[in-house]
């Protein structure tokens, strides 16, 4: 007997020269060389439609037909009538199963493997259709000290049979337990029952997806009417091939395709949909690989020689596993442990008893080790799995199917919703507690959340909306970076618009949660605090002029700021006061003492979170605390599918579009395809500018964090803002683009402006309601940097995002609601320094603080007023403003009117330093009134004041149909009271 050439067939393979083993299960996988030539070859020389008779289509015919012999040679088909190609075994199998429909009656039975969901799964839900019933041929233990030792037997096959018997379908050989089906002998004593009992018509379908690599299929010898098998498990790309009997196509199965087609009696009438030509074409290099491993040159003798050198590689790894001290350890073979040509090279295993070992653990071993790739879990043979006993954890697999699972318990479900929010609430305290900033412990410009391992978001409390959409990002950027070098004690830091970061002052310290026992990561806790000032051109950090990402501070991709336990000042130090320092014009740190003591806060914060989640795992135990994190998920997601299935309903289409304005005429487009069916959706924002000089470029994060808030906002149902929210949704963002800058784009304001236009745009484009203030009105105040000199000198600065129930603005109306007057809206959640505080530790006065009358937009809903914010600077100041609508007012919808724009106005004093103080008496005692536009930066003197006036809110319908807004309670008339107060008084009395 021929034997296999290792050598040559490695040198066949591209993917194998790195040195690294694919051990993936039921073998295959990778792409030979022949057929990646010809791939290439026909994308590049006979790329078009099939049927043409010019020389170039006449060739590419030719290949298509190549590909097919191929295939009926693989298959050992009669005709190449009887075979064709489909994106996967699935698909195939469903396509022949719905033509199967009309052969079907009711009280038809059919046997099927508990094996491979491909193959079962059509069938299955083909009986429900028809009225069919399904038989299960089930797995025996063949021996008394294994009860994994699962094997089918003929013998339990034959009393399923019945007169009724339509179908049955089996896999050659089992994904799972890598034994052989004996196809021949099953199908002949099948026909030789089903003839006694009088059955008249039973078709034979049969699974070869993880039997093609290891044996020849025979499809005449076997007598069967159906085959499928992948074909990327035989060397090729990801694709497959089936096989349905002449007599079948004629008799069994009805055309799915086009009517006008004449294909009745070729398998091409149920293959919906032209096949990747290049990949039919690249069959030919499956056959002549496989021909190529024996001198012989035929298909028996490769396989031949295939399963002789099976048992070899085979031989080693069964013994160890079979090994009495293995089985003293708990190891138990998942099938017969048997080594001959019965069973492929493709063992299962699981360690029960005392000292079990999640199977998840013992792959995460050998990735840790390196140079090769196993896996875990029941690889869709699901059904097989779940029947086991003693019962095995099926989740500890390659992936959760929600729709196997069973459902979760709806108290159970709202106490875990709650218990994870009450983690991130609990962070939440804790860091407001122990920080010392006025951003962080009084304005709440922070947020914290809980994570999954695979960094989606679980549950996060109601913080700052902006920060948890975005936070997902930056977990999973520092999962890939330190896949392999976390250990217990590790906390990581990071602000890098570029490793999901929003903007630089937002600094996320993310802590990998570890499992008690197995030290496996089971959860992150991750916190997002803005930080009043991290370096750059501008104290604050939010310059309003800055055009990159230098000017605007410290940027940091991935520190570890606490490595096993001990904190690493030295490091942050150097990102903070040193990096920042180097690019002209930029300082560093201003007032690095409080960002380290904040920094601190949130590193105890997600210790907080750490601690408690751990006590949730004890209590109730990880798998059920997992699952039910995986059906909050899933609750969010079935909640945004029905959502999108009402709108499409609602508004009579299922495309939605919208545009609107950044003040300088950039667009922000969108346009939303939805699939009623599935209940998802494509939002497409092409068309959306390029991006900008300034600042108002927004990282895809902020873009993804402005996108699940709308999504959350619009739900009418209480559950957590999650990863779910996101699942049914498709976002395409163009390159280049505002939305999807360079890394070295300025994105300070995009976090925090177009961010509020994005969901303007989105909630237009759902017609939810009238664009709100779509401004976060950004005032930054403070000393210190670079003096013009190039010397640093210390200060400190002040950032006071104004919104909230202060410099806000007004929110848009809706169908049945007026518009909240001063109040932040949509993804920021902050609120403003107390007057007291502001005043107390800064040097400025506040002259007003109060709504802006008739700012908000007319309508039969009326839009919420915007706010007027005047403060007096007692000290000469450097300040800045970044803010948006002051040049295009918040729309209206539905006949609503426009709000007012805002307006920044510097009331300066005049002063003969600044060449303004004249002699006419007329002029000389008045200040100047400044109008200084939306971005700003302006060296105000002591007296000098600025007058922030906020926009309002869209009016909703039209104004004629006005519906007056609720009577307000009775206040008393407004006092002056507080330290402007104090000093008028104090100024009186002298």
């Amino acid at each position: 007997m021929a034997s296999i050439d290792v050598e040559q067939v490695r040198a066949q393979f591209p993917s194998l020269r790195s040195g690294y083993i694919y051990a993936d299960n039921a073998g295959g996988s990778q792409v030979c060389q022949e057929v990646l030539d010809r791939i290439v070859d026909y994308l590049s020389n006979t790329n078009v439609q099939l049927g043409a008779d010019y020389s170039v289509g006449v060739q590419s015919n030719q290949r298509g037909a190549e590909g097919a012999k191929s295939a009926a040679l693989l298959f050992n088909a009669a005709s190449i009538d009887e075979v064709g190609f489909g994106p996967s075994s699935s698909m195939v199998l469903e396509n022949i199963a719905r033509a199967m429909e009309n052969d079907i009656k009711s009280g038809d039975e059919f046997i099927i493997t508990e094996e491979h969901e491909a193959n079962c799964g059509p069938w299955k839900y083909l009986a429900e259709r028809r009225g069919a019933t399904v038989k299960y041929w089930r797995t025996a233990p063949t021996s008394e000290d294994n009860p994994y030792s699962l094997a089918y037997s003929v013998d339990d096959l034959l009393p399923l049979v019945s007169a009724k018997t339509r179908l049955v379908a089996i896999s050659a050989c089992s994904n799972i337990l890598g034994t052989i089906i004996p196809v021949r002998e099953v199908v002949k004593a099948l026909r030789k029952r089903t003839e006694e009992l009088g059955a008249p018509k039973v078709e034979v379908s049969v699974d070869c997806v993880a039997y093609a690599p290891h044996r020849r299929m025979d499809v005449q010898k076997w007598d069967i009417d159906y085959c499928v098998c992948s074909l990327y498990k035989i060397y090729a790309a990801h694709n497959s091939a089936f096989y349905v009997r002449s007599k079948a196509l004629q008799s069994s199965l009805s055309k799915i395709v086009h009517h006008f087609l004449d294909v009745d009696s070729k398998s091409y009438k149920v293959q919906i949909g032209g096949p990747g030509y290049e990949l039919v074409y690249s069959t030919t290099g499956i056959t002549s690989y496989l021909l190529s491993l024996t001198p012989k040159n035929n298909l028996e003798a490769t396989f031949d020689a295939i399963a002789e050198h099976e048992q070899q590689i085979l031989l080693p790894l069964l013994v160890f596993l079979t090994d009495p001290k293995q089985y003293d350890r708990g190891v138990r073979i998942v099938g017969t442990s048997k080594i001959d040509k019965s069973r492929v090279p493709t063992v299962s295993f699981v360690v029960v008893g005392q000292n079990a070992i999640k199977s998840k653990d013992i792959v995460g071993f050998f990735d840790r080790k390196g140079g090769i790739g196993i896996r875990y879990g029941h690889f869709y043979t699901y059904s097989l799995i779940f029947n086991m006993k003693p019962k095995v954890d099926i989740s500890d697999g390659v992936d959760f199917n929600m729709e196997k699972k069973a459902p979760p318990d709806p108290i159970l479900l709202t106490l875990f919703a709650n218990r994870f929010m009450s983690v991130a609430e609990a962070m939440g305290r804790s860091l407001q507690q122990t920080s010392i900033s006025t951003n962080i412990k009084e304005r709440l410009d922070f947020s914290c959340a809980l994570f999954a391992p695979d960094g989606d978001l679980v549950a996060n409390a109601p913080f700052i909306p902006i920060h948890l959409g975005s936070m997902s990002f930056a977990v999973k950027y520092q999962m890939k970076l330190h896949a392999n070098d976390l250990k217990e004690g590790d906390v990581l830091m990071t602000n890098s618009p570029h490793a999901g970061g929003s903007h630089l002052p937002d600094i996320t310290i993310i802590t990998p949660v570890f499992d008690t026992n197995t030290k496996e990561i089971i959860f992150f806790t991750a916190s997002r605090g803005h930080h009043a000032d991290i370096g750059g051109i501008l104290p604050g950090s939010m310059p309003p002029t800055s055009v990159n990402i230098f000017e605007e501070g410290a940027e940091i991709v991935s520190f570890k700021i606490v490595d096993g336990g001990v904190f690493d000042q030295k490091g942050l130090h150097e990102y903070m006061l040193e990096k920042p320092a180097r690019y002209p014009g930029s300082s560093g740190c201003r007032n690095i003492k409080d960002v380290e003591s904040d920094l601190k806060a949130q590193v105890a914060a997600n210790y907080k979170g750490v601690q408690l989640i751990q006590t949730i795992v004890e209590e109730y135990g990880l798998q059920t605390v997992q699952d039910y994190m995986y059906h909050i998920r899933a609750n969010a997601e079935s909640s945004v599918r029905n959502l999108l299935r009402e709108v499409a309903k609602r508004a009579g289409s299922n495309v939605l579009s919208a545009v609107d304005y950044l003040d300088d005429g950039t667009p922000i487009q969108l346009k939303v395809e939805i699939n009623e069916k599935e209940g998802s959706a494509v939002l497409d924002f092409e068309g959306t500018g390029c991006e900008v000089r300034g600042n108002l470029n927004a990282p895809i994060s902020v873009v993804h964090s402005a996108v699940i808030y709308c999504m959350r906002a619009m739900l009418d149902v209480d559950i957590p803002l999650n990863a779910g929210c996101l699942v049914p949704l498709t976002i395409r963002i163009p390159e280049k683009s505002l939305l999807s800058p360079s890394r070295t784009a300025a994105v300070c304001g995009g976090n925090v402006l177009t961010s509020q236009r994005i969901v303007d745009v989105v909630l237009k484009a759902f017609h939810a309601c009238a664009a709100s203030q779509g401004c976060t009105n950004n005032l930054t105040f403070g000393t210190g940097g670079k003096n013009k000199d190039g010397v640093a000198v210390g200060g400190w600065g002040y950032y006071e995002v104004e919104r909230s129930q202060t410099i806000a603005g007004g929110s848009g109306a809706g169908p049945g609601w007026h518009g909240t007057s001063g109040v932040h809206t949509h993804i920021t959640n902050t609120r403003i320094g107390d007057v007291e505080i502001l005043e107390r530790r800064y040097p400025v006065l506040l002259h007003q603080f109060g709504l802006r009358p008739n700012s908000g937009g007319n309508g039969k809903w009326c839009g919420g007023d915007g706010v007027i914010r005047d403060i007096e600077f007692t000290h000469g100041l450097q300040v800045s403003i970044l803010s948006e609508r002051r040049t295009r007012a918040p729309y209206g919808l539905d006949g609503g009117e426009s709000a007012t724009m805002g307006r920044n106005t510097w009331v300066k004093q005049r002063r003969k330093e600044d060449g303004d103080l004249i002699d006419d008496p007329a002029e000389s005692g008045d200040p100047r009134y400044i109008n200084i536009g939306g971005k700003a930066t302006v060296y105000m003197g002591k007296g000098d004041r600025l007058v922030i006036e906020t926009p309002g809110g869209g009016g909703w319908g039209r104004p004629d149909g006005a519906i007056a807004r609720e009577t307000q309670p009775y206040r008393p008339a407004w006092e002056a009271r507080g330290s402007f107060a104090e000093r008028a008084a104090a100024q009186a009395s002298f």
